[in-house]
């Protein structure tokens, strides 16, 4: 391509680096909205996959058992969700932080924090 990339992707890694740093460098207000539209971009693209999928969903094989032979292969199709379900831990602090101690917006915001991600892996 025009940039003489190999891979076609040198683009996409300067803008993402231009974001990044001037993210880095911008107000919290404003990296505060840009963290809002990016969530509003993340939901709105799992709605428009499970409105496209929709049609092809056989839900009669949630009732089935699953196909795995061995019991690790099962476990490794379940590995992103154990090891995602891990790191929530690392936020509070921030949270804590910038809830200023307020015991009740800690819990609402771990609470609604834990329940988007599991709607969003059943819904998947």
């Amino acid at each position: 391509d025009a940039l003489g990339s190999a891979d076609g992707y040198v683009g996409h890694r300067i803008a993402f680096f231009l974001a990044a740093t001037l993210l880095a460098g911008a107000p919290s207000a404003l990296a505060d909205a840009a963290n809002s539209g990016l969530v509003v971009a993340m939901v709105g693209a799992l709605g428009a996959l499970l409105v496209l999928a929709a049609p092809s969903v056989d839900l009669s094989l949630l009732v089935q058992p699953g196909t795995a032979s061995e019991p690790n292969s099962a476990l490794m199709t379940a590995a992103p969700i154990l090891l995602g379900a891990l790191v929530f831990q690392n936020v509070v602090p921030i949270i804590a932080k910038r809830f200023k101690g307020d015991t009740e917006k800690i819990r609402e915001s771990v609470v609604l924090g834990s329940a988007a991600p599991a709607v969003a892996y059943i819904a998947f």
